[in-house]
């Protein structure tokens, strides 16, 4: 389905929405390397506590803010917004869940 056309500006959006996503990759990694400078690279309850708390956190952030983002990538299929969706979603995921 058809939804709108591609211009500078939105192709300009692409590069801004790239740049949150890669910024919200790295507080991640900023977060990680608090919580095992915080906890001494020890894991008891609460540092899996905080660890938690901390990956639901920035899930429950970031998700609105990658939707966000591909709307305003004005993309012209439907298929085409779906896909940038995806991989917003799964170059985030990636890091918050798995970096170290």
């Amino acid at each position: 389905t058809e939804l709108r056309g591609n211009t500078y500006k939105e192709v300009g959006f692409r590069y801004i929405s790239a740049a949150i996503t890669l910024f919200f990759c790295a507080l991640v990694m900023v977060s990680i390397y608090v919580w095992i400078t915080l906890f001494d690279g020890k894991i008891g309850i609460a540092a899996s506590v905080c660890l938690s708390a901390s990956i639901k956190l920035f899930e429950v952030i970031f998700r609105p803010v990658a939707v966000w983002t591909t709307n305003l990538e004005n993309h012209r299929y439907e298929s085409d917004y779906t896909d940038a969706l995806i991989w917003k979603n799964v170059a985030f995921e990636s890091i918050n869940y798995y970096y170290p």
